[in-house]
């Protein structure tokens, strides 16, 4: 009974792992925008951005705008990044501005909780209770996030996917009417 229970969750299970394995995007295909760090032992390392064109025996192909195309052996490749979109700064400016001005807020505040007296540092706000601290940290935030998300909304930044670098094999197959050039992929 315990084997049957065993073999049933496993039947279940392996067509779910079967689907998300095919979902997942090949890792590099040609026409797809790339980030190469090569190092090579003769010069110091360098950083190219391009569009692949070809994933040859041994080399990568770039073309990267007005430099031409380009090839890359893959012994010189230190790192392999595709992009995958674009990302906003909407919600990290926000979470920025927020604590920024939540924090200054804060410290204000607080300076302002002491008694009015002629030795205040901050005459302001003085004799300010515990409950208009925390009122006040929370408009300072709020408005602080309101700032940094309209201050994001212009900004996007390029999302970058890493490769690694055993996943990507490529073989030369002979072929009757010439030859063939494969891409391995393993997960």
């Amino acid at each position: 009974m315990r084997m049957f229970a065993y073999l049933l969750a496993i039947l279940l299970v392996a067509p779910l792992c079967t689907a998300r394995a095919q979902d997942q995007p090949a890792p590099v295909e040609p026409g797809d925008r790339v980030r190469v760090w090569v190092c090579a032992p003769t010069r110091p390392c360098e950083r190219m951005v391009g569009t692949l064109l070809a994933v040859k025996a041994g080399h990568l192909a770039l073309e990267q705008g007005e430099a031409g195309p380009t090839s890359v052996l893959f012994e010189s490749i230190w790192e392999l990044e595709v992009q995958r979109g674009w990302k906003s700064a909407v919600w990290r400016n926000a979470a920025l501005g927020g604590f920024v001005l939540g924090t200054l807020s804060f410290a204000i505040t607080m300076m302002s909780t002491s008694e009015c007296s002629g030795e205040s540092i901050v005459q302001l706000f003085c004799g300010l209770s515990g409950s208009d601290v925390a009122r006040a940290t929370v408009v300072g935030a709020a408005l602080g996030a309101g700032v940094g998300a309209l201050s994001g909304l212009g900004t996007r930044s390029e999302k970058w996917e890493h490769v690694p670098l055993d996943e990507l094999s490529v073989s030369v197959v002979p072929r009757s009417d010439g030859v063939a050039l494969g891409i391995s992929v393993a997960f």
